[in-house]
């Protein structure tokens, strides 16, 4: 029986969207009962007050719910294992972002200038990788001039 590719990203997602609802209330718990929350600065504005003890950190249950169908899913091609290398890259950025954060205790992470540094390597190491070693073409093929533009 021949699976369509279409079938398969809609399972990955269903997959996704299901190990998420029902991992979201334990992970919510866990970070409460350890105190990983927002800490929301006293000179910001009076509805931000609100927010302080918000659980932070819901990327790591998100990275998890995604990668986990994926990998067990997928067919592991050079594309799908350079998705999954950066994924995890960006996901480990927002880790790092959300720990300073807490490990801090105040409401700034990493400043917005090193994030987009550090998005910007993985950007370009990425991109050297997939069109010097992975073989991947950098033309973009559009289908109403129906020639590639590299």
């Amino acid at each position: 029986m021949r699976i369509y590719p279409t079938f398969e990203v809609f399972a990955v997602a269903f997959l996704s969207l299901a190990l998420t609802i029902i991992l979201a209330p334990a992970w919510i718990a866990f970070l409460k009962s350890k105190s990983i929350g927002e800490e929301i600065r006293i000179d910001g504005p009076v509805k931000h007050l609100a927010k302080q003890g918000t659980p932070t950190m819901g990327g790591v249950l998100i990275l998890f719910a995604a990668l986990i169908p994926f990998l067990l899913r997928a067919r592991m091609t050079t594309t799908s294992i350079v998705a999954v290398i950066l994924t995890i890259s960006c996901g480990l950025l927002g880790f790092i972002d959300d720990y300073l954060k807490v490990n801090r205790v105040r409401s700034l992470g990493l400043k917005a200038r090193y994030k987009l540094l550090v998005q910007l390597i993985i950007t370009i190491a990425i991109g050297l990788v997939v069109t010097r070693y992975a073989n991947i073409s950098t033309t973009v093929y559009i289908p109403v001039i129906k020639t590639g533009i590299n």
